[in-house]
């Protein structure tokens, strides 16, 4: 189910498709960015990272068409993505 949000990891020849595949990501961004910074938030300690860094992993997952072969809940796969991110930034 989730990884029908995407159809294609490259841009979709037909303008429609593109269109569809915006309005799905919108409805991603709608559905669980707040969640995502707020988890995000509570890793890092810093409310502007947290929105600089779920805001950037966003793109890389539309961009890259990693959320095209999500098998588990969306959310899951995003929270897992946040997780990962902070770790990363934690280290540095």
């Amino acid at each position: 189910m989730a990884g029908q949000f995407f159809k294609a990891t490259t841009m979709p020849e037909n303008s429609n498709d593109h269109k569809q595949d915006i309005r799905q990501f919108k409805i991603i961004i709608i559905d669980h960015f707040e969640d995502m910074v707020l988890l995000a938030y509570i890793l890092l300690g810093n409310s502007k990272k947290a929105d600089e860094i779920v805001s950037d992993l966003l793109i890389e997952l539309w961009a890259t068409g990693r959320l095209n072969n999500v098998s588990e809940p969306i959310h899951e796969f995003l929270f897992t993505e946040v997780r990962r991110v902070c770790s990363l930034v934690s280290i540095k």
